[in-house]
């Protein structure tokens, strides 16, 4: 899975980072990083588990 990211910025100003990953049509946030937060670190980056598919149409 390929993490991509984000910026966007509150209504005061301040700058944040989101890094999420896409599956299909789903979107899963995977960490919010505010001003002055370190880098996470590969351990500290979890990927969703593999859902199973069971050949429907998701919402049936």
């Amino acid at each position: 899975d390929r993490i991509q990211e984000i910026l966007f910025r509150t209504r005061r100003g301040l700058v944040y980072r989101g890094l999420f990953t896409v599956r299909g049509q789903t979107v899963y946030l995977l960490h919010t990083r505010g001003p002055g937060q370190n880098d996470l670190s590969p351990q500290e980056l979890s990927l969703p588990p593999e859902e199973k598919s069971e050949g429907g149409t998701p919402g049936e």
